[in-house]
């Protein structure tokens, strides 16, 4: 239901995004590389919890916990940059852009991934610590819940940030820009020494320069979708949850199997796989039935009721080939990262999100063009 608010909120701000070559193309990057972002963060605090590095507790937690949260803003800036290099790239496969239109992209870019840190990085904190507390498994809970509020979120900054940059133009989002940037410089100036802070920015980087790649994909397939199908507003209603249903099968399935990992209870093998068919089939069946709902109410709430079966038609096919898929690859990232020494939490749930993003994108646009032809 999260993730059908943030995409009617983008359904009413079509207009805005059409009056910039970029905007809409940068709307998915955003909606990646916060997913990226909170992915480290809520996989390093799942596995810190059940190991003892993080303790449950909000305003006094472990030295490993502070230089996470320094790492963790640090990466955010360099995600910023990355986005609005890949939506100014994708955008000139449509347009012929300029100069001056990078610098307004990085912008906007910029400053909503620092205005979305701020917003969204102490809610994962409170969710990770109250689930714990609870006796919940934050591996079931942490990413799932705050990938779709993350959505929800992340798409009223968006718009916040890109009304203010048409109607105020630059200035105010330059200001909040170079605030983040000297706050990142301060960050990086005291922990240069720490060598846990230098794994998770060396990883992290590593990740987000894959997923700025991948982003371009989405970005284009986005565009391609509004140019092929019009106004279609439930469709664009009912976006952010496809993806952000399809990224929670794939965090609770990657997040059991980092965690099962480092407790040593799964080998890093493709036929172990089998041992987390319980988390895959469940959450699998659950999104299927999830996603006929979303054909409903993402009809209802635009007054589309007409189009109910045809929106059904397009996201079961969706739902069927996009989950094995997305499945199948965090798996392999998490015992591929593993044996090479790396850290999964840093690669799996962050390019889950990413590769969900752009693999739903491209089987929504492939499903659309099949169902209307």
């Amino acid at each position: 239901m999260g993730g059908l608010l943030a995409g009617f909120i983008m359904s009413l701000q079509l207009e805005v995004l059409t009056l910039t070559p970029w905007a809409l193309v940068l709307y998915p990057g955003i909606l990646s590389m916060r997913g990226v972002i909170n992915g480290i963060f809520s996989g390093q605090l799942s596995t810190g919890l059940h190991m003892g590095t993080i303790t449950p507790s909000i305003r006094r937690n472990t030295r490993y916990f502070k230089v996470l949260y320094c790492a963790i803003t640090s990466l955010t800036l360099l995600s910023g940059v990355l986005t609005g290099l890949a939506a100014f790239l994708a955008s000139t496969l449509f347009t012929p852009l300029a100069i001056i239109d990078l610098l307004e992209v990085l912008t906007v870019a910029i400053a909503t991934m620092g205005f979305s840190l701020a917003v969204i990085s102490p809610l994962t904190l409170m969710v990770s610590v109250s689930s714990y507390k609870l006796g919940l498994d934050p591996d079931f809970v942490v990413y799932p819940v705050m990938s779709t509020v993350g959505d929800i979120l992340v798409t009223l900054c968006y718009m916040v940030i890109i009304n203010t940059f048409l109607l105020l133009d630059k200035p105010p989002l330059l200001a909040l820009d170079l605030a983040f940037l000297i706050t990142v410089a301060y960050l990086v100036t005291v922990n240069l020494e720490e060598r846990e802070y230098l794994k998770i920015i060396r990883e992290g980087s590593l990740t987000l320069i894959l997923v700025s790649i991948i982003v371009l994909v989405s970005g284009s397939f986005l565009k391609k979708i509004s140019q092929y199908i019009g106004f279609r507003p439930e469709i664009y209603t009912v976006y952010p949850a496809l993806i952000d249903t399809i990224g929670d099968v794939g965090a609770i399935v990657g997040s059991v199997t980092t965690t099962k990992l480092a407790l040593g209870v799964l080998r890093p093998t493709l036929r172990s796989i089998t041992k987390n068919s319980a988390e895959i089939l469940g959450s699998w069946s659950s999104s299927f039935l999830m996603f006929l709902s979303y054909s409903l109410i993402s009809c209802a709430l635009v007054g589309r009721l007409e189009a109910v079966l045809s929106t059904v038609k397009v996201l079961a096919f969706t739902n069927l080939i996009t989950v094995p898929l997305i499945v199948l690859m965090v798996y392999l990232i998490a015992i591929s990262t593993y044996r090479r020494g790396w850290d999964p939490d840093n690669f799996v749930t962050p390019l889950d999100s990413t590769l969900t993003d752009s693999i739903t994108t491209v089987f929504l646009f492939l499903a659309l063009y099949l169902v209307s032809s």
